[in-house]
């Protein structure tokens, strides 16, 4: 992971534009390892119900400390192209955000219901 967040760094320094670009389509386009594996939604509901990987945890772990590595949302002399994939990023962002939180209400009231029915 060192060696592609770092070259991914040194593009920035070389093309930002073309970087803020890349790192657009990816963050957007993203798919789990094994998405298309048979009841892959199923185990990925899973593994985000026990906590273990769900948007949360991709968002605030995984992605944020990677642009803020980058600089991406303070990088400067961007094209018009890639200063509007960066604000589409944000946008993205703060839907995955708001995504997230859904989530983690919808799973709070679930345990919630779980522990009345167990008498907890």
């Amino acid at each position: 992971m060192r060696f592609y967040r770092d070259m991914l760094g040194a593009a920035m320094h070389v093309d930002p534009s073309a970087a803020i670009e890349a790192i657009v389509d990816e963050v957007i386009g993203f798919e789990m390892p094994g998405s298309g594996m048979r009841q892959f939604l199923t185990k990925s509901a899973q593994i985000a119900n026990a906590g273990i990987y769900d948007l949360r945890i991709h968002h605030d772990e995984i992605l944020w400390p990677l642009l803020r590595h980058w600089g991406v949302f303070e990088q400067e002399g961007l094209d018009a192209h890639a200063e509007a994939r960066r604000d589409e990023l944000a946008r993205f962002l703060d839907e995955l955000d708001a995504k997230a939180t859904r989530f983690e209400e919808k799973r709070a009231a679930r345990q919630a219901r779980r522990a009345e029915r167990n008498g907890d």
